[in-house]
């Protein structure tokens, strides 16, 4: 007998704290939607970001009184450039066959941490790794060395804060590879603290901090600068992707929404197609950067190796370039080389070519 419809939405609810909770456990960005009540949803796709706007002071005048100043006010308009979803089936024989191991709360707890988390942070990151390049803020080049990287690392906290000043609070991600060559430096054990952050959903980590500035190291894979997001199978950084040592960002500077998150269950017994449990989510969201913010952000990059071209060929064109979308050398004379563009897909894309190499 199939069980009432209220049954199946209250599992269907649980379901949905279930995935909720272990997202949100598995999140290094979660801190960045702390300013979701900002915005202003316009429906459809989009979201409005409040700006105001003002000039500075003037000179009071005794006669004529006080000096006029102005007030803008407006919204930069968004959309939402994410709209995922999930399906996968628990078979009506798969618990009693693993012994109740692979059922609807494990399938969720794995593909929270292993899928879902991954993805949602990768996109937030390199997100705003393209507003604040598009934004000309400070981009940086540099490769992690415990001697060094205290010394870096401050020069990117003084960069911000000779900008905006010293009480501005600042959110450090950090890469796993940086953070690890951090954790060796001989300074470290004079300057690092503990510090409390709580994020809009109400979670409390424990972190890390230099100085009041929140350390937050993040899976390497997560911190790459640009990402595929395919339309099955998840998501890839492209072949070309750079990887960022740490991305800071001021605390009001950025904003993460989930505009729709929704999970919901089709029983076994009220299946006409499967004889089994089907789960089913869609997660509708995005991350900006306040562009007058930027400069209270800034980005380290691993310094890139020069590579052949041929690495950043992909056949579906997906993470990386299909063999005519890239340019090609060809050598006419002993001091004559010609570079032929590719037939698309390099709009936006800066090429050097090195001495030596093709």
């Amino acid at each position: 007998m199939a069980l009432p419809t209220n049954t199946i939405n209250a599992r269907a609810k649980i379901f949905s704290q279930i995935l909720d909770e272990k997202v949100v456990a598995s999140l290094t960005s979660g801190i960045l939607s702390a300013n979701s009540s900002r915005v202003q949803f316009v429906g459809g796709d989009e979201v409005k970001i409040p700006v105001i706007k003002t000039n500075g002071l003037g000179n009071y005048d005794r006669t004529n009184g006080y000096a006029s100043s102005s007030l803008e006010f407006g919204y930069q308009t968004k959309k939402f450039r994410f709209d995922r979803s999930f399906k996968f089936g628990i078979d009506a024989m798969d618990e009693d066959e693993t012994a109740g191991i692979l059922n609807t709360s494990n399938a969720l707890a794995v593909f929270a941490k292993q899928e879902e988390a991954p993805e949602v942070d990768s996109a937030r990151y390199s997100s705003l790794y393209a507003d604040i390049a598009r934004l000309n803020g400070r981009i940086t080049q540099y490769t992690p060395n415990k001697d060094t990287i205290l010394t870096t690392l401050y020069n990117d906290f003084g960069y911000i804060q000779n900008i905006v000043g010293e009480q501005e609070q600042l959110y450090c991600f950090m890469s796993g590879k940086a953070y690890r060559v951090l954790t060796q430096s001989s300074e470290l054990n004079r300057t690092m603290e503990t510090q409390e952050i709580t994020g809009q959903n109400g979670v409390t980590l424990k972190v890390n901090s230099l100085d009041g500035v929140a350390i937050i190291p993040v899976p390497s894979r997560r911190m790459k600068t640009e990402y595929a997001f395919k339309t099955t199978n998840g998501f890839a950084s492209k072949l070309f992707a750079g990887e960022m040592n740490w991305l800071i960002v001021g605390a009001d500077a950025a904003i993460a929404i989930e505009k729709h998150n929704n999970t919901k269950i089709i029983q076994a017994a009220n299946s006409e197609l499967y004889d089994a449990d089907q789960l089913m989510g869609r997660l509708v969201h995005d991350c900006w950067l306040f562009d007058e913010q930027v400069n209270t952000c800034a980005v380290s990059l691993l310094e890139a190796n020069a590579v052949n071209l041929a690495s950043v060929v992909d056949p579906d064109g997906i993470i990386g370039f299909k063999a005519d979308e890239l340019p090609k050398l060809t050598s006419e004379e002993a001091a004559k080389v010609t570079i032929t563009m590719g037939t698309k897909g390099t709009e936006g894309v800066k090429w050097y070519f090195l001495k030596g190499t093709t």
